[in-house]
């Protein structure tokens, strides 16, 4: 058996990947941020911004994804997809007394359409 197959077989490895993933996740989210005039490269603020949207909206798809991938029994699946959904507005509430953070609805929202867009690429998992 590969060790892909080894890994996929045992819900601890499940649980511990998502569970760090939580955790880098909320850390980079509510950490202090660089100024944004700080990033490397000539970017313009319009470019600054379309990356940092998009990461949010990959990130919550990935975190979604590998939600499905726990592969709860049904009756706690609802509570996790709630779990998501609050882990977005909570991080966006907590931003707004960071330093160089801007908690926004408008971030909540994209949180909203990438764990939408997680839920479309795992449904087999959240369906089964």
């Amino acid at each position: 058996m590969s060790l892909l197959g080894k890994f996929n077989d045992r819900p601890a490895w499940r649980w511990l990947a998502w569970g760090l993933y939580v955790l880098l996740l909320t850390t980079a989210l509510v950490l202090p941020a660089a100024a944004v005039g700080n990033w490397p490269g000539q970017l313009s603020q319009d470019q600054k911004k379309i990356i940092a949207k998009t990461g949010h909206v990959c990130a919550y798809a990935l975190m979604t994804i590998l939600s499905g991938w726990l592969r709860l029994p049904v009756r706690f699946r609802l509570l996790l997809l709630f779990f998501l959904m609050a882990h977005a507005a909570a991080t966006e509430w907590i931003q707004l007394n960071v330093s160089h953070r801007s908690g926004t609805v408008q971030d909540v929202v994209l949180d909203h359409l990438g764990i939408a867009a997680g839920l479309i690429v795992s449904w087999k998992w959240w369906s089964q």
